[in-house]
């Protein structure tokens, strides 16, 4: 049987089933997972003893479960996670070794199957076995700096990550993105090349060319507020409290058991990394001038630091 290859979120997967995506086979890999594939199993029936209270992700009823109470330390070496969508299929996993089993009654419908693995259960995955540190945001190459955009659902971070890949910069993530310390600083991992500005449930977007493979170190950090179409752009930074407060609420899928590493990871990275909140008019005629602004604070950071050099 062939194995099939991919990378994405800094993690070598590899699956005996060819999924339907064009993904890089070279790139920076942390770690690496093996994929199993079952559709003769019953995802349903199999939920375990422990879970959390079921949620609605993109459209479709989600269940978390685990043998180990969730109150337990989450990184626990013997520890099994099962992961149910809609009933449908599952993806299952030991803290103790790199394999994610992929259950099913029948064949899945392998677009949406990927579509999951891809937006969920990868990021998932890492932030329970590995305590990987993950941004809710969407991320673009500028100048080879990252330049992050946070902000809360449907508040135009992968908007403005598209614009800004229209306009000619390249592009790292959509809606989360892996940070990964190296020599004391954080720098972001690219995700995987597709973008989804119009948000259109389970699709997997539209795959672009211009993708960055290799990590980055972080230039900004910027928070979209979006405001009234008439109102004007405004760019201002964020100190003090209020940026780490700002830092941990754009936190992905933080689990309680993991907030010491959580909070850790936001202080550093607070300590690290400017902040600036953009006041982002709705009207997408406006973006050109919130892009104009967002430049000119990382080209001011970028000539600050070569005066420094």
């Amino acid at each position: 049987m062939n194995t099939v290859e991919f990378i994405a979120y800094g993690v070598k997967v590899s699956s005996p089933v060819k999924l339907p995506l064009n993904l890089p086979q070279q790139g920076e890999a942390i770690q690496s997972v093996n994929l199993a594939f079952n559709f003769s199993a019953t995802p349903c029936s199999q939920s375990l003893e422990f879970q959390a209270p079921v949620l609605t992700m993109h459209g479709r009823s989600i269940c978390l479960s685990s043998d180990i109470p969730l109150s337990q330390d989450r990184r626990a070496v013997d520890r099994h996670w099962r992961f149910t969508v809609d009933q449908q299929f599952s993806f299952s996993w030991d803290n103790n070794t790199d394999l994610i089993q992929v259950d099913s009654a029948n064949v899945p419908d392998l677009q949406l199957l990927t579509f999951w693995l891809l937006h969920s259960i990868l990021p998932i995955y890492l932030i329970l076995r590995h305590s990987s540190f993950f941004l809710h945001a969407s991320v673009a190459n500028i100048d080879e700096g990252a330049v992050i955009f946070v902000a809360p659902s449907l508040g135009g971070k992968s908007t403005m990550a598209d614009h800004v890949v229209r306009s000619g910069f390249n592009f790292l993530s959509d809606d989360k993105v892996r940070l990964l310390s190296s020599s004391n600083r954080y720098r972001a991992l690219p995700s995987h090349p597709y973008r989804r500005p119009s948000r259109e449930l389970e699709a997997l977007g539209e795959y672009t060319e211009n993708f960055t493979r290799h990590s980055l170190p972080i230039n900004s950090i910027f928070s979209l507020k979006l405001v009234d179409s008439l109102q004007p752009v405004r760019a201002s930074e964020v100190l003090g409290l209020r940026k780490f407060e700002l830092l941990k609420d754009a936190c992905l899928y933080a689990p309680a058991s993991l907030s010491a590493v959580q909070i850790r990871n936001v202080l550093e990275l607070s300590q690290q990394c400017t902040v600036h909140s953009v006041e982002v008019p709705s009207s997408i005629t406006r973006l050109p001038e919130a892009l104009e602004a967002i430049l000119n604070v990382v080209r001011n950071k970028q000539n600050s630091h070569a005066q420094q050099i």
